[in-house]
């Protein structure tokens, strides 16, 4: 049976149920939780770069790679009435 998440909650792969409204405790929140960090597929391969040994044209690959993502968020975040 499928759980119900309460309206403005996001279940962490910790269990938790993290407020998501407003955005910066959800923020706070996966920075800091481990099982968060350990366990979200984009953490599994950004958190492993180190982006000091990285040379500049790989550095502004992987941004604008992320930022193409972030804004493609955004806007999904836009249709479905969020921000």
């Amino acid at each position: 049976m499928m759980e119900l998440i309460p309206k403005n909650k996001f279940k962490c792969f910790c269990g938790k149920n993290i407020d998501y409204d407003p955005e910066e405790t959800l923020s706070s929140h996966i920075e800091t939780c481990p099982e968060y960090r350990r366990e979200s597929p984009l953490g599994n391969v950004f958190y492993k770069i180190n982006m000091k040994e990285l040379e500049i044209g790989h550095l502004l690959a992987l941004r604008s790679e992320h930022l193409k993502h972030a804004l493609a968020i955004m806007e999904e975040l836009k249709t479905s009435s969020f921000t």
